[in-house]
């Protein structure tokens, strides 16, 4: 039998070592080309690793008796994303997860900070979704802080786009990115570390969720979700679609950027189509706060036990720090159409105190 192949990943300061059974190579190469964008992939064992990921074919798992409670690992308004399963304890010190709908098998084994993961051909969203959670755990122990926040990048700095769902993210990230050249960071999540009184963001992959309105602006971005088979009604602009980025990169020809950049200015968007676009300088830092995810908040962060999630008490005074720290950077209301023209933008990016004036 094959040797497995082992791989060294990596996001900010969190290390993950990864071994994969040969027959499960072609299976995790799609899942790795996902992250790529933002995370780091190499050959080999990593020297020291917080957990250690050894994945197998879902047709080896072997299961005991066990006594199984259901279980909610994510909610989500998209069938894909919906994750749940069964829960059992084999033995003290490990944790099995089985959803037989994704044809995925997840044993934790924590006192040996060893996941051994079973997967089949549906497993690569739960697969992204166990990857993602790990390393927002573990980043949240070192005091990095999770915005729910689209993201783009001149090169230097960083743009983020906060707001409320449905307040307008995307729209305004897709103004960036094909309007002004801007480059891909994030399309739902930012992570944030304050250094000597200035954030420092980095980007995380995601999969942005756009409105049929703003799909339908951009009539070669339409026609190829129609090619794949999605169906966008111009009557119903609200109703949204979640996709690839991959597919945004492909009609849009934009580039990724993981950071770590300068947060340059913060947009809270407010898409109205009745009226012009407009500015206004914000100055409460809570506008932004509001925003900060933690795990330990999360209803559903117990659906695993393998890397508990760092406390409030731990992620309040990093939250104060980001407050603090927001005053070197601009934050505006934007209001109106979602249509950021070159004029609009520099007043937005534009440090003099006149720009919003």
């Amino acid at each position: 039998m094959a040797e497995p192949r082992s791989y060294s990943m990596k996001f900010m300061d969190s290390v993950l070592g990864i071994d994969v059974d040969t027959e499960c190579i072609p299976l995790m190469e799609n899942i790795f080309r996902f992250f790529t964008t933002h995370l780091s992939l190499t050959p080999g064992r990593p020297a020291s690793a917080e957990a250690s990921v050894f994945v197998h074919s879902y047709a080896e798992l072997n299961i005991k008796n066990l006594e199984w409670e259901e279980v909610l690992i994510r909610r989500n308004k998209y069938p894909e994303f919906h994750l749940y399963g069964l829960r059992g304890l084999p033995e003290a010190g490990k944790e099995m997860i089985l959803s037989e709908h994704t044809g995925t098998a997840i044993l934790f084994e924590e006192h040996h900070r060893r996941i051994h993961l079973y997967i089949s051909e549906r497993s690569y969203i739960q697969v992204i979704d166990l990857i993602r959670d790990l390393f927002i755990r573990l980043e949240e122990y070192r005091g990095t802080l999770v915005l729910h926040a689209s993201a783009a990048s001149d090169g230097e700095k960083i743009i983020a786009v906060v707001g409320r769902k449905g307040a307008g993210k995307s729209t305004f990230l897709l103004e960036l990115l094909v309007d002004h050249q801007y480059k891909f960071v994030s399309g739902d999540k930012l992570f944030l570390r304050i250094n000597d009184g200035e954030i420092q963001a980095y980007g995380w992959p995601d999969y942005p969720s756009l409105g049929f309105g703003t799909i339908l602006k951009y009539p070669r971005l339409a026609e190829m979700l129609k090619a794949e088979g999605y169906e966008l009604d111009p009557a119903k602009p609200e109703a949204k679609i979640l996709f690839s980025p991959h597919l945004l990169e492909k009609v849009f020809d934009f580039q990724f950027i993981a950071g770590p950049m300068p947060l340059q200015a913060v947009l809270l968007p407010d898409v109205l189509a009745s009226e012009e676009t407009g500015v206004i300088q914000e100055s409460d830092p809570r506008l932004v706060t509001e925003h900060v995810e933690i795990t330990a908040n999360n209803p559903l962060n117990g659906w695993n036990h393998f890397i508990k999630p760092a406390s409030s008490d731990v992620m309040l005074p990093k939250i104060q720090q980001l407050s603090d720290a927001l005053s070197t950077c601009r934050m505006v209301s934007v209001r109106g159409k979602g249509i950021l023209d070159s004029e609009l933008l520099s007043r937005i990016t534009d440090s003099s105190a006149r720009a919003l004036v």
